[in-house]
């Protein structure tokens, strides 16, 4: 059964540094100065989000805070096996069908391994955020470093925080920053966001992480705009990681249908833009990620041309949703490609910058281990895999 909690970090500055309340800092480093190491998703040097290991909490402020997109796993589950058999104390971070990739990959329980897995609205294409950073590079000064869920002006009305090589930094409300629009619009999600099979009580996870939104109706004394979690616990263990930092916490336990009311995406995928085939067109054709998005959502009051061109692409943009749905079949967890023993599953992108797998029949031995191993029951596997 699931209990749910309304906590933030009694730090301020471990309040601040979180995109909530800095529950996860907490977690993170019980695990860390425990000797273990966490695995969460990072930016690398150029911006790009991949998940890595974490041992020290020196590195632990690479892993916090938002990133809208979709991280890399690359090697981590087979990381994360090795320590796990090495008895090494492991928190593993992720979306909710990361999660369930990794537990499906490992095939049974460890008692070392602490899942956590976030309330999430959706991952976007990494190909759109390589391209929003080409874009934001052309006026000569480029992003060193983004913060997207900034709380200078609160927890409710965060901001997005820009720092450019120049050493100017810019500070933009989420509301009015081109990405996030698109983001919170579904436009540039992955297929299996729109048809999750890991909301609500399917997930997989310990913990649930995620922003309490509802808490000003539910405990008004906590709601002081600094950020609250949201913290449901499905499994003993998760309770007690939880219980192993509570004399750092402000903890209070609430009422698990109506703390998740507020917070659709715990229980409901995304909904399907209409004009997510648009934008995409409009990306591959002028490679500009604020000239698409600017086409996309101000189809009314563009320039007499540009309207012209949106109104001849329009019919031919059209969402195909029987296509997405067989995309949306795969979550790209790696699970498949990790698991094969001749390296003949290859993770590659697609025209939108997914991940899929691609498998050379030539090397493919038949041996099951792939569909064995993905949590979506091997549904975009090909017959040689069988």
């Amino acid at each position: 059964m699931t209990r749910a909690f309304a906590c933030y970090n009694k730090n301020p500055e471990g309040r601040k540094s979180g995109s909530s309340g800095g529950v996860y800092g907490l977690l993170a480093g019980k695990v860390l100065n425990e000797g273990g190491c966490v695995f969460a998703a990072c930016y690398k040097e150029s911006l790009t989000v991949r998940h890595r290991e974490i041992t020290s909490i020196e590195q632990l402020a690479e892993s916090q805070g938002a990133k809208y997109v979709e991280s890399a796993l690359g090697d981590t589950f087979r990381q994360v096996r090795e320590r796990l058999i090495a008895r090494t104390p492991t928190l593993f971070v992720g979306t909710p069908c990361q999660c369930a990739g990794l537990l499906r990959f490992l095939g049974k329980p460890y008692e070392n391994l602490l899942c956590v897995d976030l309330i999430c609205h959706g991952v976007p294409s990494p190909l759109v955020w390589r391209s929003y950073l080409h874009s934001e590079a052309a006026n000569g000064d480029p992003v060193r470093a983004i913060h997207m869920r900034d709380k200078t002006s609160g927890w409710k009305n965060y901001s997005w925080r820009i720092e450019r090589q120049s050493g100017q930094c810019e500070v933009i409300r989420a509301e009015n920053h081109p990405y996030e629009k698109g983001f919170l619009s579904n436009l540039y999600l992955r297929p299996s966001c729109y048809f999750c099979q890991w909301k609500g009580e399917r997930r997989k996870a310990d913990i649930t992480l995620g922003d309490y939104w509802g808490v000003s109706a539910h405990h008004p004394e906590l709601d002081d705009d600094a950020g609250i979690s949201l913290v449901l616990c499905h499994t003993q263990k998760g309770e007690n990681a939880l219980r192993a930092i509570r004399s750092e916490l402000y903890c209070k336990e609430t009422d698990l249908e109506k703390a998740t009311a507020a917070n659709r995406h715990y229980s409901q995928s995304a909904y399907l833009s209409q004009n997510r085939q648009l934008f995409f067109f409009l990306l591959q054709r002028n490679r500009d990620f604020f000239q698409s998005m600017r086409m996309v959502t101000a189809k009314g009051v563009l320039p007499g041309a540009e309207r012209r061109l949106v109104k001849r692409l329009i019919p031919g943009a059209r969402v195909n949703t029987e296509a997405l749905k067989a995309k949306g079949r795969c979550c790209g967890c790696t699970a498949c490609a990790t698991l094969c023993p001749t390296n003949a599953i290859r993770m590659q992108e697609d025209e939108e910058g997914f991940a899929y797998p691609s498998v050379d029949a030539a090397l493919c031995l038949s041996c099951g281990r792939c569909r064995e191993g993905c949590p979506a029951d091997a549904r975009l596997l090909p017959e040689c895999t069988k």
